[in-house]
């Protein structure tokens, strides 16, 4: 994606949010990358050390490799990073937080993330991950967000679920 059309959904985004104060959404920047790394939920920890990297390490992956990667900024500080990253045959959608992204009201967040569902899949129609059986919020969050589970997985003897995002 250019860095024109993301600024301009990432404009068209803000006026919306703006006015029903949920925070904005900024281009990722090093220092949020640092920042989310630095704070990052234990669960999304967690999930990244399966996948065989350190938080630093998978924002940076998917700052140089994603398509879109952009960056909610709530009360002044970043709370999440998501994006998608180009892969064959399905490109993957991703969501990493800090600990703040937890204390904001779930109206507002489900609110944020069915929004960025949507500019993600205008982009890519059907989107895939992991996500591990324990973490029962984010299981519940992807069904609000209309996510289907296809498969089981076992890595490094944990039980992650497969699940598929499609466009509405």
């Amino acid at each position: 994606m250019s860095d024109l059309n993301l600024k301009l959904i990432l404009e068209e985004a803000n006026k919306k949010f703006k006015e029903k104060e949920l925070g904005y959404f900024a281009e990722t920047t090093k220092e949020h990358v640092y920042e989310v790394a630095h704070f990052m939920r234990k669960v999304d920890v967690f999930e990244c050390a399966c996948m065989g990297q350190t938080p630093l390490q998978a924002l940076q992956h998917a700052l140089n490799n994603g398509s879109i990667t952009a960056t909610w900024v709530y009360n002044d500080n970043p709370v999440m990073i998501a994006g998608v990253v180009p892969s064959d045959p399905v490109p993957y959608i991703w969501v990493l937080g800090t600990n703040d992204v937890e204390t904001i009201p779930i109206f507002k967040f489900i609110r944020v993330c069915k929004h960025w569902k949507k500019v993600f899949t205008s982009l890519y129609p059907l989107t895939h991950n992991f996500v591990y059986k324990e973490n029962h919020h984010a299981i519940k969050w992807l069904k609000l967000l209309g996510a289907k589970f296809i498969s089981k997985r076992n890595i490094f003897n944990y039980e992650f679920l497969e699940f598929i995002i499609q466009g509405d």
